[in-house]
């Protein structure tokens, strides 16, 4: 499979490479208790201070006709070739079942004008929107005005389910500029032939987000800010959203009795999850795309993380990074049968671990 840069008919530098230099910002973890194996190599291999490489961003332009196949992966093939960065990182790669996906035969639409690719795999995860996706849109709409048009699933306008993110999806392209009239909706049940589509591969490399794209994040959004007291915060995860901490209460009792406010920020519209993490400078949360919003926290913020000791997790690390901030990184035992998902499991926090951590916090000054 091509990249989308080796068929491009055309090509504009949004935000050029760079080199960064991180610190490791994980001041404590108990990992090494609870899996020793890979904590030591995320000790070896991540949590390290280095060089970041942060290749450049680029609006890539595809020929005319390129069409995005149904199905619900949002697929985009190109002159009969599937385009590398639109094709997901889960499915088959084997010649026989490329063969079989391009070979589907659906019912098309025909979009004109020009187009921005938004949709694409792991757009159902809120995570993957908000650090990955979004951040597409506003580059292109802060470089380039009401100029294009967005092309995103048909159940953004249509589904306002509240345990899906299409509402909020919808809410965050408002929050830029981005209305409605100017999305393009795309349906599984059939393939969209494009005559001027552009697509830009990647906001992050290197295992970072480039901070082009985040600071845009912040400086673009249309949202006032809510209080300026800086707070404390435990976010608790919506029911269903996979690693559950099966001693909830004992744990979130802990940060209640040294001022964390309790909030299900799942539950929240997009406008207060921003000002939620704008106004709190230490946060708990069980790492997943509770976190995602991380990319609004004021520089230095301070983040107490829980897991599962087998989840490898380096992106909201990297979101931590981003802000100069801290990781204090708890990692608990799975609890019962693993999901199929293992890492999705529940699992058990140990409440003097994070008594620990929270001391260390005022140690610190926090």
């Amino acid at each position: 499979m091509p990249l989308a840069a080796e068929v491009a008919r055309s090509t504009v530098t949004i935000a050029d490479a760079i080199a960064k230099d991180v610190r490791n910002c994980v001041r404590y973890s108990n990992w090494i208790e609870e899996n020793p194996s890979l904590a030591t190599h995320m000790f070896k291999d991540v949590y390290i201070d280095r060089t970041c490489t942060l290749s450049e961003i680029t609006l890539i332009g595809l020929p005319s006709g390129a069409r995005l196949l149904g199905g619900g992966d949002y697929i985009v093939e190109v002159e009969d070739q599937l385009i590398e960065e639109q094709y997901p990182v889960f499915r088959d790669r084997s010649v026989e079942h490329v063969l079989a996906v391009r070979a589907e035969v659906r019912p098309r639409q025909h979009v004109r004008g020009q187009c921005i690719m938004l949709a694409r795999f792991g757009i159902y995860t809120w995570g993957h929107w908000l650090g990955e996706i979004l951040p597409k849109a506003v580059l292109v709409e802060k470089l380039f005005p009401k100029r294009y048009q967005f092309v995103l699933p048909i159940e953004v306008e249509s589904d306002a389910s509240p345990d899906r993110p299409w509402s909020r999806i919808l809410q965050s392209l408002a929050a830029y500029g981005i209305t409605a009239d100017r999305l393009v909706s795309v349906s599984f049940t059939h393939d969209t032939v494009f005559d001027d589509l552009f697509v830009i591969p990647s906001v992050w490399s290197d295992h970072m987000i480039h901070p082009v794209a985040s600071e845009a994040m912040r400086s673009e959004i249309r949202i006032e800010p809510g209080s300026p007291t800086a707070g404390r915060v435990a976010l608790r995860r919506l029911p269903g959203s996979g690693r559950t901490l099966d001693n909830q209460e004992e744990i979130y009792g802990v940060l209640q009795t040294v001022g964390f406010k309790t909030v299900v920020s799942g539950t929240l519209s997009f406008r207060d999850q921003v000002n939620l993490f704008r106004e709190s400078d230490v946060v708990f949360a069980t790492l997943g795309s509770d976190l995602s919003s991380l990319i609004f926290s004021p520089p230095g913020v301070q983040v107490i993380t829980a897991a599962p000791s087998i989840f490898g997790d380096r992106f909201f690390y990297a979101l931590i990074l981003d802000r100069s901030g801290t990781q204090i990184d708890l990692r608990g035992p799975i609890v019962g049968e693993a999901e199929a998902i293992a890492h999705r499991s529940r699992f058990r926090l140990d409440a003097g671990q994070l008594r620990h951590a929270l001391e260390l916090l005022e140690e610190h000054g926090s």
